[in-house]
């Protein structure tokens, strides 16, 4: 079964723990929430080749000025 996000759209991974820990990073981060790098963190533990984790992740860094990272 393909997985989905919030909105119902396809998601690259075929992981239910990637897809449900990357569901709850973007609701926190959507919602300006604490603590959105773990379970990105989580979805990239569960799937590392899931992409928008990847994206999403590298936003978080941008945005809290982590550029090294």
């Amino acid at each position: 079964m393909p997985q989905l996000d919030r909105y119902g759209l396809p998601i690259s991974t075929t992981s239910d723990a990637a897809a449900s820990a990357f569901r709850t990073g973007i609701d926190r981060l959507l919602a300006t929430w604490q603590d959105i790098a773990t379970p990105l963190d989580a979805a990239l533990a569960a799937d590392p080749d899931f992409a928008l984790a990847h994206a999403a992740r590298a936003r978080l860094h941008f945005s809290y000025a982590e550029i090294p990272e």
